[in-house]
């Protein structure tokens, strides 16, 4: 009998996935003006009738409106793209991503490249993504479906994704990529605390697929915020998709950015507006195919929402000591 490894061949050649690493890569790195463009939830392919034109409460975007999107986001001319989750919704009922076993077999064909491979190409920027709960079949882990999605970053160079967790070092800014499906209590906290450590100026982005708050959809989903609160973990900004909208407001001092409809819109109350009350209230929200825009300079964070045909929507901008921010 040949030996286990011969048998699995380049299974074994894959990165181990993992929640208690965080290697930190390095990008491009700019000391007076650094800009990030946030997507999130872009893996449903694209449908034949725009159905929020047509009134619908839930609507996946159209290739024409796919294409606009993507050429929205290249003209942001930005140092990094990050795709927060949700890469891939797969063909059954709970939209999985399919299990595969090389980045280049049947299901990696058939859905990866239409989902993920053709919106990243030519964007112009590293891409860096995190894992979404569709993405793992909506378990915390789901080992085969991780590894086929690493061995495809693997094998396209604007993909980056070393492991389920990691940094990004752009200079100015140090970008964490979390892996939200697992719970935090698991995660390697004491490794992420160091590393949302600012220095010398350097502003920290932090996010991952799920929120640490939103209103009207995934409100009652609280944990990454306890969790931030418990430890003392204060990212400048965290950025997230999971709900099909975009969303801002300031909990607990942090900053938070909800940009998850890059294919799917979830049609909700905006903000501000008689719904949007309470302390927790976001400061703005709307309903629309669309991503944020981060600009980076050594004395601001600036967020920028666009719409899907790159239209600014909304804007604010914090300091260092300020992270409630203005707009």
């Amino acid at each position: 009998m040949l030996p286990v490894a011969l048998l699995l061949g380049t299974a074994l050649a894959a990165p181990r996935p993992s929640v208690h690493e965080l290697p930190q890569i390095g990008a491009s790195v700019r000391e007076d003006a650094v800009r990030i463009v946030v997507l999130g939830d872009s893996g449903a392919l694209p449908v034949a009738n725009d159905a929020c034109a047509a009134g619908e409460s839930s609507c996946r975007n159209t290739a024409e409106s796919r294409d606009l999107l993507k050429a929205a986001v290249i003209a942001e001319n930005a140092n990094a793209v990050a795709i927060m989750g949700d890469l891939v919704y797969g063909p059954h009922w709970f939209e999985s991503t399919p299990k595969c076993r090389r980045a280049d077999d049947r299901k990696a064909k058939a859905w990866l490249d239409p989902a993920l491979g053709e919106l990243v190409e030519g964007l112009g920027a590293p891409v860096f993504v995190a894992l979404g709960n569709h993405d793992v079949g909506h378990h915390p882990r789901s080992r085969a479906r991780e590894r086929c999605i690493l061995r495809y970053a693997e094998a396209h160079p604007e993909l980056n994704l070393p492991n389920l967790q990691y940094s990004v070092d752009l200079g100015l800014v140090r970008l964490i990529m979390l892996n939200t499906n697992v719970p935090p209590a698991r995660w390697n906290t004491e490794a992420i605390a160091e590393r949302a450590q600012p220095k010398d100026g350097t502003w920290v982005v932090m996010g991952g697929h799920h929120v640490i708050h939103t209103a009207f959809d995934k409100e009652h989903e609280h944990e990454i915020r306890d969790h931030l609160n418990e430890t003392g973990i204060r990212p400048d900004l965290w950025v997230n998709g999971h709900a099909h909208f975009l969303q801002f407001g300031v909990y607990d001092g942090i900053p938070a950015a909800t940009s998850g409809s890059a294919s799917k819109v979830r049609v909700r109350p905006s903000c501000p507006g008689e719904a949007c009350t309470g302390p927790d209230a976001p400061m703005w929200g709307r309903s629309t195919y669309g991503y944020a825009v981060v600009d980076a300079t050594p004395d601001t964070l600036r967020l920028t929402f666009k719409d899907g045909e790159g239209t600014a929507l909304w804007c604010w901008e914090r300091t260092h000591d300020d992270p409630q921010g203005t707009q």
